[in-house]
C-alpha cells in the first residue's frame, strides 16, 4: 500500500495544475480584486498584459506647458499618467470559435448589406480565427443578403463578400482605453479596401437603419428645435430619445478608431473621427472652436497629422446657405482628421489605439504614440449670420459597443480594377482599459439604461428575411465563451488528472507485477535447485550492493525512473547535490564466487579517477 502515498500526492499536484493553468488569469483576478461587481469573464483568458499607463488630465497638463508638440519633438517634461486596468479583451487564440448568431459572448459575425451604399456583402463565411487572429477575407465573390431598409427587409447582391463583427448588445463600455492590434488588408498601391473598427452607442445597431433612425448619432441633451423637428440644413426628423419627451437625450454617437484608404498609389491614409448630431448650420465650423482639436504629429514627417477635408457620402456643400465646406453630411457632423501610412502598415501588425473620457475628450494612438485629440470646446453650438443654432454637443456618454469590419465602396476609396483579392484584415487582439475608480461596463446601466427599449423594438433590431438567422439576446446574459462553464470545465479538468494519475497507478502496478513475477521465478527455481538459487541470490545481493554504492559516489548514474521519482519526492538538490558530486570516487571490487568471473571494467568519473565494478558471470 506504500504505493498510494505518491499517487495521492500525484493526483492532488496535477488537479491543482490544470485548474490553475487552465481557469485563473492574473488580469481576472486583478480586475475582481479591484471591483468586485465586475464580470471578470470578459477579460480573454490567455490576456497577459493587465494593465496601461496613460495620461488623462487635459492636453496641456499632460504634456507640458508647451503641449505635445509645437513644432514637432517639442515637448516639456515627461507626461502625467495614471494606471488602467484591462476590463475586456479578446486574444482571438481559439480556432473553435463560432460567430454565428447567439453563438459567441462577445462577437456576432453578420450576414448584412451594408448602409454605406457597399460593393460588399458581408457574410459570416468570410470571418474566422487562424494563428492567434481574428481574420476577415474580401474576395470577388459574387453573393447575396439581407438589406435592413427603413421600410423593411430585403434582399440585395454584390459582386464582391467581406465580413464584419459586430459586439452589439454584448459587451459595451463608458469611457476607457480601446486599442487593436491589427494588419491592413491588400497594399498601398490600390485603393478599394475600408477596414475600419469602430464604437457605436448601445441603442443603435450599426447596418440596421430602423434601428438607428433619429438615434444616430446623436449625442444631445437639449430641448430645441434641433431634438424635436427637421432642420433646413440636415436630414435628421429629429431626436427620437429626446430631453424634451425623455429625462434626458439619448442617441448613438459613433466613434471611429480607424478607417482607412487608398485614394492614389502610394497614398494611403488612416482618419479617425468622432460623428455627432445634431449638425452645425452652414457657416459654422468646429475647427473655429480655438483649443478643441490638437494634432500633434501634425509636422511628423511620416504622418502629417491634419484636419480630414472629406465631404461625406450625403454632401451638402452645394448648399447655397452655406459659407465654406466642412467634414461631414446633412446626417453628422465628421470631426475628422487624417495621417499618412506606408507600406509597412500593410505587411506589419500596429496597434490603434482609443482613449475616451466622457464629456472630456477622445483622444487617438498608433503604437501608444498620440496623433489626434478632439475635447469638449470642439463640440460647443454657435449660432450663424440666419439666426440658425445648435447647442453644445457632448463627448459621447452613452454605452458604446464595438464593431469591426472590412468593407468595399466606391463612395469612400475607388476600388482599383487590380484591387488584390482575396485580402485579409488581421485582428491580432482587442483590448479595453479602465481606470481604477472609473470601472464602468454593461450595455444597460441605471444611468443609461437600453435593454427594456430594444425589447419593445425588436423588429427594428432584427432580420427577419427566410433563410437568414439573426439574434437579439439580453444583454445582462452572458453568450457562450468558446470554453465550457467553470463547474463543467473543472470537472473535465479533474477527470482528466485523474485519468492521468490511473495511469501512473496502472503502470506502478505492472511494474509490481513484474517484481512479483520474478520472484516467483526465483521461488520455483530455489524449489528445483536450491543451491544454484542461493548461488544467483548471494550474486544478486553482491550487485545490489556495488550499485548502491556506485549511486552513492555518483547519483546520476542512478536509473533515470529512480532519478525522477527522488526529484520529484525529495526534490533536485537532494537527489543531486554538489556535495555528492565534490565526493571522491569510490572503487568496488567484488569478490569472486566460485562461479567464473570476466575481467573487471573501468570508467571514468566526470569529476576525476576510476570507478572499478565487477562484471560477475553466470549470466542474470
Amino acid at each position: 500500500m506504500a504505493f498510494l502515498r505518491p499517487c495521492l500526492l500525484s493526483f492532488i499536484i496535477i488537479n491543482a495544475f490544470v485548474i490553475r493553468t487552465c481557469f485563473a488569469s492574473s488580469c481576472q483576478d486583478l480586475l475582481k480584486s479591484i471591483s468586485p461587481a465586475s464580470n471578470e469573464q470578459w477579460i480573454d483568458s490567455d490576456s497577459s498584459e493587465c494593465t496601461k499607463t496613460k495620461c488623462r488630465l487635459d492636453y496641456v497638463d499632460c504634456l507640458g506647458a508647451n503641449g505635445w508638440p509645437a513644432p514637432y519633438g517639442d515637448r516639456q517634461g515627461a507626461p502625467k499618467t495614471e494606471e488602467m486596468v484591462l476590463v475586456f479583451s479578446d486574444e482571438f487564440s481559439s480556432k473553435w470559435r463560432d460567430f454565428g448568431p447567439g453563438k459567441d459572448a462577445r462577437w456576432q459575425a453578420l450576414d448584412l448589406m451594408y448602409v454605406n451604399n457597399d460593393a460588399a456583402i458581408f457574410r459570416r463565411s468570410a470571418v474566422s480565427v487562424r494563428g492567434g487572429n481574428a481574420v476577415i477575407t474580401a474576395s470577388k465573390t459574387e453573393t447575396e443578403g439581407p438589406y435592413s431598409a427603413p421600410w423593411g427587409d430585403q434582399l440585395a447582391t454584390a459582386k464582391y463578400t467581406s465580413g464584419m463583427l459586430q459586439g452589439w448588445n454584448k459587451f459595451c463600455f463608458t469611457g476607457g482605453y480601446l486599442e487593436a492590434r491589427i494588419k491592413l488588408p491588400g497594399d498601398d498601391q490600390h485603393g478599394g479596401f475600408w477596414p475600419a473598427v469602430f464604437t457605436l452607442g448601445n441603442l443603435g445597431r450599426a447596418g440596421y437603419m430602423r434601428s438607428t433612425e433619429g438615434v444616430w448619432p446623436f449625442s444631445y441633451d437639449i430641448c430645441d428645435d434641433n431634438a424635436l423637428h427637421k432642420q433646413d440644413w440636415t436630414d435628421h426628423n429629429g431626436q427620437r430619445i429626446n430631453q424634451c419627451n425623455s429625462t434626458q437625450g439619448r442617441g448613438a454617437p459613433e466613434i471611429d478608431l480607424l478607417e482607412v484608404g487608398v485614394w492614389e498609389s502610394s497614398k494611403p491614409e488612416l482618419s479617425t473621427s468622432f460623428q455627432v448630431a445634431p449638425v452645425l448650420p452652414p457657416g459654422l465650423h468646429w475647427l473655429d472652436n480655438t483649443g478643441g482639436v490638437y494634432y500633434p504629429t501634425y509636422a511628423d514627417p511620416t504622418l502629417y497629422s491634419g484636419p480630414n477635408g472629406w465631404a461625406g457620402i450625403n454632401s451638402y456643400m452645394q448648399n447655397a446657405t452655406m459659407f465654406r465646406p466642412r467634414p461631414g453630411s446633412r446626417l453628422a457632423d465628421a470631426m475628422s482628421a487624417t495621417h499618412k501610412l506606408n507600406a509597412s502598415h500593410f505587411t506589419d501588425f500596429y496597434v490603434y489605439g482609443l482613449d475616451w473620457a466622457p464629456k472630456k475628450y477622445i483622444r487617438w494612438y498608433i503604437n501608444d504614440r498620440l496623433i489626434y485629440e478632439l475635447n469638449a470646446l470642439a463640440l460647443k453650438g454657435g449660432t450663424n449670420s440666419a439666426n440658425q443654432t445648435v447647442g453644445d454637443r457632448l463627448i459621447p456618454v452613452d454605452p458604446q459597443y464595438i464593431n469591426i469590419n472590412l468593407a468595399m465602396s466606391n463612395s469612400f476609396a475607388p476600388i482599383h480594377p487590380d484591387i488584390p483579392l482575396p485580402s485579409s484584415m488581421l485582428i491580432d487582439y482587442v483590448r479595453v482599459y479602465q481606470a481604477r475608480n472609473e470601472i464602468n461596463v454593461g450595455c444597460d446601466t441605471a444611468e443609461f439604461p437600453s435593454q427594456a427599449y430594444i425589447d419593445a423594438h425588436v423588429s427594428d433590431y432584427k432580420i427577419s428575411l427566410k433563410d437568414f438567422e439573426d439574434f437579439v439576446g439580453d444583454s445582462h446574459v452572458m453568450g457562450p465563451t468558446m470554453k465550457p462553464p467553470l463547474p463543467i470545465a473543472i470537472i473535465v479538468g479533474v477527470t482528466v488528472s485523474l485519468g492521468i494519475t490511473l495511469i501512473a497507478a496502472a503502470v506502478f502496478g505492472f511494474c509490481v507485477w513484474r517484481r512479483w513475477k520474478k520472484a516467483k521465478a526465483r521461488a520455483e527455481l530455489e524449489a528445483r535447485d536450491p543451491e544454484a538459487a542461493k548461488a544467483a541470490a548471494e550474486r544478486r545481493r553482491q550487485e545490489e550492493k556495488a550499485r548502491l554504492r556506485e549511486e552513492e559516489a555518483m547519483p546520476g548514474r542512478r536509473r533515470w525512473w529512480v532519478r525522477l521519482a527522488v526529484t520529484l519526492w525529495q526534490g533536485a538538490p537532494a537527489a543531486n547535490t554538489r556535495h555528492a558530486l565534490a565526493r571522491p570516487p569510490i572503487r568496488v571490487q567484488v569478490a569472486p564466487l566460485s562461479a567464473p568471473t570476466k575481467p573487471a571494467a573501468s570508467t571514468v568519473h566526470p569529476a576525476g579517477g576510476k570507478v572499478t565494478t565487477a562484471v560477475l558471470g553466470g549470466g542474470r
